[in-house]
């Protein structure tokens, strides 16, 4: 799909409006409900259908000003409003508020991208805005993909010089906003379902702008084969909607289809004579395939003519290089450069990503310092990775005050983490994380949810919450985030929207796209399922697993021996084998299963020392269980070769202040005891058998085998086993 250029709009000075414009807006967002305002914009309709016009606003203009009173930002309402005046002084009134509002909603450069929409609640108001400026509308269009979910319209019109120009809006965001009675509606995914139902409306409705969007959302997501939509942005150009007669060409392109081409060549002719700039920029591109450069080169330049050569070139470069490979041609590459080294930024920030690596940094520089607020959070992250903390806290601001996703979710981490300099703030970190996700970040979405999950960044656990940011940043394709939602909802946790079916669903459709974390994650789950063609696949699957070298698989199929799980009949020998695999491999668990079967010669011949060395292998890898087990033998054997009560002290005592357990207490009293150090061992193990405060209960098995030693402890025997 073709991205757009964002051009700027010059903004009226007039800051006696902004505050007050701000406090009605404010207003508006707290009271309004949105059955209401779409409702209210039924009065629209009435008066354009009506053909006398002073009959239509004496019939309807009692409703067109409770319409204006609900909406009082609404430049559709306002506009209509002066054209229903009567008298001059009263149409003046009402052309003065229009420009208020003109200056309130553009204002601090609102407009001039997808990252900075203009806000307001439907195509009208976007119409109204530039018709009210006094320049000419040419076509408007949805821009499908845009940051943060949402459906941004772009309107193309020319301004009073004659240069194209593009204004962005964002309605979904606004209807988003004022759903406040689901829970639901802040997080992006309600915004995603918000799009997603408004195509659906919308395209029913035959509003051909939503038609094309809705298409090019489909194709994009692979629900539509090109051909299909091929066929389908062809029926809306022949229809008269200009936007999809400059899609169509480049998909023809791309599926190489002469019939399709020469079709919409013939559509966009007539456009091109017309001085329309994208008519020659997808001209130029099938030109410049067909080996015409110098013929698409002349298209590039009346392009320019509208758009100034800076623009037209990036524009002609990005529609190209949308293509693939088959799209970076000479001309292209020339275009791109030229309009990089004319200052405009987009153009440079695409320029540092198909230039020689030694080149990137002076390009990345160039777009940084010319605006791209994507340049300076690459900048940034670079910084960042090379330990110039001052450097990369330069970027990110750049990059943070433009509203860019990346900037944010950056600010956000760096705030999280902290520096030599600046002590980690969790709660200013959430706050960034919060913006970076609200711009269409989905780390940072799926980092709000392990915070909801985990308890991070000062949030309680909240698992709604949890869920809602998972959601979100899945539906943005984080697999991470998928994988983790897929995890909550197997837990079962009861006032969530899914539940344990829906997360097998969410893995098995990870795990079919080859996603490593969730076909171990299946596999387990399968294995743990009811019927019998469950486990089986689940075996079969773990199986191919430990043949790919997954130790995770490994170390599992290693359990499903020693234990016999999923029916499968105990083999400790088998067990070992799978332990030893994983365990050679680095697998922190499987070298401590693998010791405690070694050291008890358990499934072959017992090997004390092979035993301690694994036990220690995985200790200093920060196992904890292997450190309680070898401090466990260290202390409670007796054979000398095994026996360090010293080092088993030392190793129980550093284990315990990381993670205090009943276990871990278990063991030290062990170590106190056979140091004769009995009163000490006495209060431990007393401690252990009541629990740690925080920490999990024992159970009878534990309490009991507790009790036993307890009662040796309080003899002053000390409690030895090999």
């Amino acid at each position: 799909m073709i991205r757009w250029l964002a051009f700027g709009c010059a903004l009226l000075a007039r800051p006696a409006y902004a505050d007050p414009w701000a406090e009605r807006w404010g207003q508006f967002l707290v009271s309004a409900e949105l059955p209401g305002v779409l409702a209210q914009y039924r009065i629209l309709d009435a008066l354009a259908a009506g053909g006398d016009r002073d009959a239509a606003c004496a019939q309807h203009g009692a409703g067109l000003r409770r319409a204006r009173d609900s909406l009082p930002f609404s430049p559709a309402l306002q506009l209509a409003m002066a054209g229903c005046a009567a008298g001059d002084t009263a149409r003046a009134q009402a052309m003065a508020l229009l420009q208020a509002q003109r200056e309130f909603l553009l204002r601090d450069g609102r407009g001039r991208s997808a990252l900075k929409p203009i806000e307001v609640v439907t195509e009208s108001d976007a119409a109204a805005l530039v018709e009210g400026a006094g320049w000419t509308p040419l076509y408007g269009r949805y821009k499908v993909g845009a940051a943060g979910g949402s459906l941004p319209f772009v309107a193309i019109f020319l301004d009073h010089d004659g240069v194209e120009r593009q204004l962005y809006f964002d309605f979904m965001r606004v209807w988003q906003r004022l759903d406040r009675d689901q829970r639901d509606a802040r997080f992006p995914a309600y915004l995603d379902a918000l799009t997603a139902q408004f195509l659906r409306g919308a395209n029913n409705a035959r509003n051909a702008a939503a038609e094309l969007a809705d298409i090019s959302d489909r194709l994009g997501s692979g629900k539509i084969e090109l051909d299909d939509a091929s066929v389908a942005i062809e029926r809306l150009a022949l229809d008269g909607h200009l936007p999809a007669a400059f899609e169509l060409l480049p998909l023809c392109l791309v599926a190489d289809d002469s019939a399709c081409l020469k079709s919409a060549r013939a559509l966009i002719e007539p456009l091109a004579e017309r001085g329309l700039s994208e008519a020659h920029l997808v001209l130029a591109l099938a030109q410049d395939r067909d080996g015409q450069s110098r013929a698409a080169a002349r298209h590039v330049d009346h392009a320019a003519k509208r758009l100034g050569k800076a623009q037209a070139d990036f524009a002609y470069a990005q529609l190209a290089f949308s293509l693939g490979q088959d799209g970076r041609t000479p001309l292209a590459r020339q275009r791109l450069e030229r309009a990089a080294r004319a200052g405009s930024p987009d153009a440079a920030f695409l320029q540092a990503q198909v230039v020689a690596p030694n080149r990137l940094r002076y390009w990345l520089e160039r777009a940084a310092k010319a605006g791209s607020a994507a340049a300076s959070a690459q900048l940034a992250l670079a910084a960042w990775r090379g330990k110039d903390a001052a450097t990369a806290r330069r970027w990110m601001q750049l990059a943070s005050e433009a509203g860019d996703p990346a900037g944010l979710a950056l600010m956000a981490l760096v705030a999280e983490v902290g520096s030599n300099q600046v002590p980690p703030d969790p709660e200013r970190a959430y706050r960034y994380f919060l913006r970076a996700a609200d711009a269409g970040n989905a780390g940072a979405m799926r980092r709000l949810g392990r915070a909801f999950l985990k308890g991070e960044l000062g949030q309680k656990i909240d698992l709604v919450e949890a869920e809602g940011w998972l959601l979100s940043a899945s539906a943005r394709g984080n697999q991470a985030a998928a994988l983790a939602l897929g995890e909550l909802y197997l837990d079962g946790h009861a006032g969530l929207r899914g539940d344990a079916d829906d997360g097998k669903s969410i893995i098995e459709e990870l795990a079919g796209g080859g996603m490593l974390g969730a076909r171990l994650r299946l596999a387990s789950v399968l294995v743990q399922g009811g019927s019998q063609t469950d486990i089986d696949r689940g075996m079969t699957l773990m199986r191919k697993l430990d043949e790919e070298g997954q130790t995770t698989a490994s170390f599992r199929l290693g359990q499903i021996a020693q234990f016999g799980h999923a029916g499968q009949t105990i083999d400790l020998s088998l067990a070992r084998s799978y332990y030893l695999r994983a365990a050679e491999a680095g697998h922190a668990a499987a070298r401590d299963y693998l010791a405690r079967l070694l050291y008890a010669g358990r499934g072959g011949p017992r090997d004390r020392q092979a035993a301690l060395r694994w036990w220690q292998q995985a200790a200093d890898a920060g196992w904890r269980p292997a450190a309680n087990s070898l401090a466990w033998v260290q202390c409670s054997s007796t054979d000398p070769a095994v026996r360090d009560l010293q080092a088993g002290t030392r190793r129980i005592s550093d284990v315990l202040g990381k993670a205090p357990s009943p276990n871990h207490q278990d063991t030290l009293a062990a170590c106190l005891a056979a140091s004769g150090l009995f009163d000490q061992a006495i209060e431990t193990q007393r401690a252990a058998i009541a629990g740690t405060p925080g920490n999990e209960d024992i159970t009878d098995a534990q309490r009991s085998a507790f009790e036993r030693r307890l009662a040796l402890y309080l003899k002053g025997q000390v409690w030895t086993e090999d």
